[in-house]
């Protein structure tokens, strides 16, 4: 479990039972995601736009069905839209900053938040950076190697808390699992490789 997530739910007990919030995170999430793609829509639109964004993610199952339980999987939507709306407000710092939070909830979400950030910083031309315009190439490599450093710190429990169950699944190993598809419980989206 991912660290943030972990002490989430951990200082949640202490107020709450657990399932409540494993039912009221998803709402909260999607909450969340609306917000950010509506900031979107307005930093590169209008507000015709932004409504029409925020119907689309209404109306998309995929958000709730992807977020329901309150696994980590759930804050991958809502990191990934605050840092588009981060990047679209040109607030690279911020989206920077937003990469180790990631990695605390959902690590693939930091992966991309992380590549956007150090496509935007160093590939962009000044004009385009944003907050990042003044910035000397070694300072923005400062920024982005800062935020690689913290999200691999974040990280490096899960990461080591994972070595006792043994090697990861591969494609070739997916018979040996009864919960794998077609059979099991997961389906082809669930499978690496499926």
């Amino acid at each position: 479990t991912p660290v943030g997530l972990r002490a989430l739910y951990v200082a949640a007990a202490t107020v709450l039972d657990a399932t409540v919030l494993s039912k009221a995170l998803p709402y909260l999430l999607l909450l969340a995601t609306v917000a950010a793609v509506v900031a979107t829509a307005v930093a590169v639109g209008s507000r015709w736009s932004a409504f029409a964004s925020a119907s689309l993610v209404l109306g998309a199952s995929v958000f709730m069905t992807r977020m329901a339980g309150g696994l980590a999987r759930g804050f991958a939507f809502p990191f990934l839209a605050v840092g588009l709306a981060l990047l679209a407000a040109g607030r690279l710092r911020w989206l920077a900053l937003l990469v180790p939070g990631a990695a605390a909830f959902y690590p693939p979400a930091a992966v991309l938040l992380g590549l956007a950030a150090a496509i935007a910083a160093l590939l962009l031309p000044a004009g385009e950076r944003g907050d990042l315009a003044d910035w000397s190439p070694f300072r923005r490599l400062a920024l982005l190697g800062g935020a690689a450093l913290l999200s691999g710190l974040v990280v490096l429990p899960q990461v080591l808390g994972v070595r006792g169950y043994g090697p990861m699944i591969t494609p070739t190993m997916v018979p040996e699992y009864p919960e794998a598809w077609p059979d099991g419980r997961y389906g082809p989206q669930d499978v690496v490789g499926g």
